[in-house]
């Protein structure tokens, strides 16, 4: 038990020094068109900076960040480095859409709109250029509240991606009145679909779903010209 208060207490002083010592670092993972091979557009990911010089991956710091509210103020300097990141590739007459992943615990804080909208002001990033990322979990017991917040951020000109769709729950009834623009298919059924008819069969499902919605698609860990050729095939293109 000591070991691992021990830790937790260690893991919590991490991301305090993080946030604090400009530890935090956002990294750009890509999407590309499958079509044209083209880049379409980004996803921010968080990592911490270790004592070493590595970086530290979310699994080993988001859960206990949502746990201790320390997501926060984490999500605070993320939001910020992802807006002047957009900000820049713009000004360089390159601009690209960039995707923030937003974690429950900070959507449902009644100062989480405010404080972004703040955030854009200050670094002039330009809502076009960016897109909130949400979880099914989000909407368990909230759809009404998170329903009304996501049409405000629509509104304003963002669009709003559901990440890991198929893994949550409801998805059907959801989509009939949460506001979105992409619906993001979750990786472990994209990395089985070649090998279990179940998967392949959610993946042509949820690629239906989105075009009777008029939804665009997006496919997550694609690692085969197999897969990328079926998912073309079934109307998926990122």
């Amino acid at each position: 038990v000591e070991d691992a208060l021990r830790g937790r207490y260690y893991s919590e002083q991490r991301i305090k020094r993080a946030v604090a010592e400009d530890g935090v670092v956002v990294l750009y993972q890509p999407k590309i068109d499958a079509r044209s091979g083209n880049l379409d557009s980004v996803e921010a990911l968080v990592r911490l900076k270790g004592e070493d010089g590595s970086l530290v991956p979310p699994s080993e710091f988001i859960a206990l960040a949502e746990e201790t509210q320390l997501i926060l103020p984490l999500g605070q300097v993320v939001f910020r480095q992802a807006c002047l990141q957009s900000k820049h590739w713009r000004d360089a007459g390159r601009p690209v859409k960039v995707g923030i992943n937003v974690s429950p615990v900070q959507f449902l804080e009644p100062d989480f709109w405010p404080d972004f909208l703040k955030i854009m002001e200050e670094t002039g990033a330009q809502p076009a250029d960016l897109e909130i990322e949400i979880t099914e979990s989000l909407l368990i017991d909230q759809s009404g509240v998170v329903s009304e917040k996501l049409a405000a951020i629509r509104a304003h000109g963002l669009s709003v991606a559901m990440d890991d769709f198929g893994t949550g729950y409801s998805s059907l009834a959801y989509l009939k009145y949460i506001p979105l623009d992409v619906l993001k298919i979750d990786g472990m059924f994209v990395r089985q679909m070649h090998r279990s008819a179940q998967d392949m069969a959610l993946v042509e499902t949820i690629v239906a779903l989105a075009n009777s919605f008029n939804l665009e698609l997006v496919a997550e860990c694609v690692e085969t010209q197999q897969q990328v050729d079926v998912l073309v095939g079934l109307g998926c293109y990122l």
